[in-house]
């Protein structure tokens, strides 16, 4: 009976740890995941503001390519 008890908790131990170090490791995969997630969104909103700047000086040296072009048409 003693044996009996003493297994019992011991296995209830076990499994106690064994969900201690599940959720543990379920934390830290779940901060990386978010770290992950938070860089991107950084990322994102760097590669964003470039495709502005980018977008802009396209539209500016296109404009002045076709001044130009209608410019030399005159002459």
């Amino acid at each position: 009976m003693l044996l009996q008890h003493f297994l019992l908790t011991h296995l209830t131990l076990v499994k106690i740890m064994k969900l201690e170090e599940f959720e543990n490791q379920y934390r830290n995969a779940m901060d990386d995941t978010l770290n992950q997630l938070q860089t991107v969104i950084l990322l994102l909103a760097q590669v964003e503001s470039q495709v502005r700047k980018i977008s802009s000086s396209v539209q500016s040296l296109s404009l002045t390519v076709e001044k130009y072009i209608n410019e030399n048409k005159s002459e």
